[in-house]
């Protein structure tokens, strides 16, 4: 996380504005809305629960497991509520089929290390 960090306050304030507006425009901030579709929070048309009120989300992968707010595959749309995507850079959309494929990814080699 500090290496993280680190790598961030490198970056020019230019880059930043440049994010920021990316976060504000696909995501919508947390305190807003939350980290749902269309910045309408954590659930299925801004309700906060999820399809039908079951907090899971599309196709039961996503919005929220029995309302702990945790997204797709745990590493989603709120981390214990707090409302960060999962490592902080996830600025596509949820339902985006290309982050799918990258999650996948991901956690294949972090179970590798």
């Amino acid at each position: 996380m500090e290496t993280f960090l680190a790598e961030l306050s490198l970056e020019t304030s230019s880059t930043l504005e440049q994010e920021r507006k990316v976060w504000k425009d696909h995501i919508v901030s947390w305190k807003d809305h939350g980290m749902g579709w269309k910045g309408h929070g954590m659930g299925w048309k801004g309700h906060g629960m999820g399809w039908k009120g079951h907090g899971m989300g599309w196709k039961g992968h996503g919005m929220g497991w029995k309302g702990h707010g945790m997204g797709w595959k745990g590493h989603g749309m709120g981390w214990k509520g707090h409302g960060m995507g999962w490592k902080v850079h996830l600025t596509k959309s949820w339902n985006n089929l290309e982050h799918e494929r990258e999650d996948e990814k991901e956690i294949g080699e972090l179970k590798e290390r």
